[in-house]
């Protein structure tokens, strides 16, 4: 959930250099707004908006309406204005106007003009269309239709998320100083407002937080989230109805992610069939287009599951802790068992033995009459984690980075909800672990570095099940990987721009996650030490100071986890010929050790030494 925005970033003033300015403008505004000319100013202010599409005359209409002291008309007017299709929608992003490719052509050996064409609308129509073609050269390339709504500069773009921002925020600077005069406008105002918090920019979010904060205050709810329970039905009632029709998919999606993330388990009842709805639709070709709204909504989601149903943590025993004298007992037991045993069949005949065995089998056979009863169905949370990874599989495999990155999220945020479940864990593992590796063979290193924290993610979960295939598939390419690199980072600490590389980012990424991906795989000696030869590069005072701290960190790890692999390993790095002397009081009589782990090459000492947590 996030944050409610302290101040409003969009109003950035060229010429109020400093807030005293500003609240002065406010103040002046605040008196025009009390004035008995207030409502020709404004007349003049939406001329001038119609006309040039500046942000100014909006931030003063603003300013205006929500003066204490203003005519709540006014109020009541702009919202009217405000809340209009054509003034509130605009458009945000740039048009892009690429050549068609040899599948768009009209040619009949790649373009069939006599294909049907399936259209349809889930729970509303179904149908074909058969495209015809006449007085049209099937050699001619079909032109692409371009959006006529998108901007055409980025100056063009930068002004219209100004501005709608600004209507946002003075949709709920009226609501507020409205107050319960208001709630005729809940209905027409609530879901344009939870469309602004569900958007993917940044500033239209905050816009509709604040504005949803006001709408909330105005009707005297303590928080937004009792505002949308409140509220409830007429909201799941509006998403229902805008997700069965295409071009309103994006609207609908974009609430519901609202309506999630401010809601507790109360509401799951109203989920229930919208989330069926949205797992059966993703995979439709209409809603191809939105496929990343469709992901946040499924993020969301899970996230929320996570916190509804907190999975309880399963504690185990470590192995360092055995009780040795019970299992001394058990053994002693076991054996005087088995003498007794060898002494009752002393005397018997190999034919007497036997046909007391077939007898001892024929009465168990007999007597078991259990009936082997089906598993329990899952929890409902359980099933939709598990719906939504087998649907974002599919999605992995996109050529759009975006749609790829945030679907490799979902899963790495849905595999939690499956903890105690592994029947249903593993299978799924199976199925990620193919498109999993062809992401970290990808050249594109923020897809890589994705595919890593998911793997990451897989690893904690299904342990050792990954790890005969992680460590042929994945760790051997991961340690060339970050070899290489290592090349490349040296002499490039502060100063350097290698800190805003995508290679920097991706040696970062995987060195943080390194220590957990050799634990939880649970990793033998020799799998440690192939681990600990790419990394100790890292532990060069000539690479970046933040890889030399996670290269530290990693043989600190090391050393809990195999420390006499890792202790080894650090003797040959450092190929000294000091004397590790044994303590004179030793119990046994040890020898002297050549070589020890603590004084290493001037290029790698001051790190070893901080791994052993000695000051250099």
């Amino acid at each position: 959930m996030s944050m409610l925005p302290s101040e409003s970033p969009w109003r950035q003033f060229r010429n109020l250099d400093d807030k005293a300015c500003v609240d002065r403008m406010r103040d002046i505004c605040a008196l025009l707004g009390a004035g008995d000319t207030a409502h020709l100013i404004v007349d003049a202010l939406l001329d001038i908006f119609y006309e040039k599409r500046d942000s100014e005359p909006l931030c003063i209409m603003n300013w205006m309406a929500a003066a204490p002291n203003s005519d709540r008309a006014i109020s009541r007017r702009l919202i009217s204005t405000y809340i209009e299709e054509k003034v509130w929608y605009l458009p945000v992003e740039l048009r892009v106007d690429t050549p068609a490719t040899v599948d768009e052509t009209c040619d009949v050996t790649v373009y069939n003009p006599r294909a049907w064409t399936k259209d349809n609308v889930p729970g509303l129509f179904e149908g074909a269309t058969e495209v015809r073609y006449t007085d049209i050269s099937y050699q001619t390339p079909r032109v692409r239709e371009s959006n006529p709504h998108a901007c055409r500069t980025p100056a063009q773009a930068r002004q219209n998320m100004i501005l709608m921002c600004l209507l946002t925020e003075g949709v709920g600077m009226m609501a507020r100083r409205l107050g319960e005069e208001f709630q005729p406008y809940l209905m027409r105002t609530l879901c344009l407002v939870l469309e602004r918090v569900g958007s993917r920019y940044e500033l239209l979010h905050l816009a509709g937080l604040k504005a949803l904060d006001d709408i909330s205050a105005s009707g005297g709810h303590g928080s937004i989230a009792e505002l949308i329970a409140k509220n409830a039905d007429y909201i799941t009632n509006q998403i229902t109805r805008r997700i069965k029709k295409a071009w309103n998919t994006k609207s609908a999606l974009e609430i519901l992610s609202v309506v999630i993330d401010f809601s507790d388990a109360a509401i799951l009842d109203y989920l229930y069939a919208i989330i069926g709805d949205l797992l059966s639709q993703c995979c439709e070709l209409h809603a191809q287009n939105y496929l990343y709204t469709y992901l946040q909504v499924f993020d969301v989601f899970v996230l929320r599951l996570g916190r509804w149903f907190p999975q309880t943590e399963i504690q185990t025993e470590a192995q360092s802790n055995i009780d040795i004298l019970s299992d001394l007992m058990q053994y002693i037991k076991n054996e005087e068992e088995i003498e007794r045993l060898l002494k009752e069949e002393e005397g018997k005949t190999a034919e007497e033995m036997y046909t007391e065995d077939v007898a001892k089998k024929d009465v168990a056979t007999d007597g078991d009459e259990t009936v082997t009863k089906d598993a329990p169905p899952l929890p409902w949370h359980v099933e939709a984690a598990k719906s939504i990874i087998q649907r974002c599989v599919h999605f992995i495999h996109s050529e759009k980075r975006d749609v790829a990155v945030f679907s490799m999220q979902v899963v790495g945020d849905a595999l939690p909800l499956l903890e105690g479940h592994d029947d249903e864990l593993l299978p799924l593992v199976h199925q990620l672990w193919s498109p999993l590796v062809e992401r970290l063979m990808a050249d594109d290193h923020v897809v890589k570095r994705h595919a890593i924290e998911l793997l990451v993610t897989m690893a904690h979960h299904a342990k050792d099940f990954l790890r005969a295939r992680a460590t042929k598939d994945v760790l051997q390419p991961l340690y060339k990987i970050l070899a290489r690199l290592s090349n490349e980072s040296r002499r490039k600490d502060k100063g350097s721009s290698y800190r805003w590389s995508p290679d920097f980012s991706l040696q970062m990424t995987a060195m943080t996650h390194l220590p957990a991906l050799v634990e939880d795989l649970a990793l033998n000696d020799i799998g440690v030490e192939s681990a600990m030869c790419c990394a100790h590069e890292y532990l060069s005072k000539d690479q970046p100071r933040p890889l030399q701290e996670l290269a530290v960190v990693f043989f600190q790890r090391m050393l809990v986890y195999r420390r006499g692999a890792c202790w080894l390993f650090l003797r040959r790095l450092c190929q000294n010929e000091l004397e590790a002397v044994p303590p004179a009081r030793a119990p046994l009589s040890l020898a002297t050790v050549i070589c020890v782990p603590h004084q290493a090459p001037v290029e790698f000492d001051s790190n070893v030494k901080a791994i052993f947590g000695i000051k250099s």
